[in-house]
């Protein structure tokens, strides 16, 4: 049995969330996107994320996806 498996950097971020933990769950997600993670797209309509929605660091990610305009 393996004893470490793969975990996105995307899920970890909504750990983090649940945890209130802003800063880490912001260092998650800019990891998800250094990573390429493919969730990256919900970003913007996952409810998960609405603590983080008024942070700079969130809205420029948001605004890197092509979800808002510049």
């Amino acid at each position: 049995m393996k004893k470490h498996e793969y975990v996105p950097c995307w899920f970890l971020a909504m750990a983090w969330v649940g945890l209130n933990d802003k800063e880490r769950a912001l260092e998650a997600l800019e990891q998800a996107f250094h990573d390429h993670e493919p969730c990256k797209v919900s970003l913007k309509v996952d409810a998960i994320f609405d603590p983080l929605r008024e942070e700079e660091r969130f809205k420029d990610m948001v605004r890197g996806v092509g979800l808002e305009p510049g």
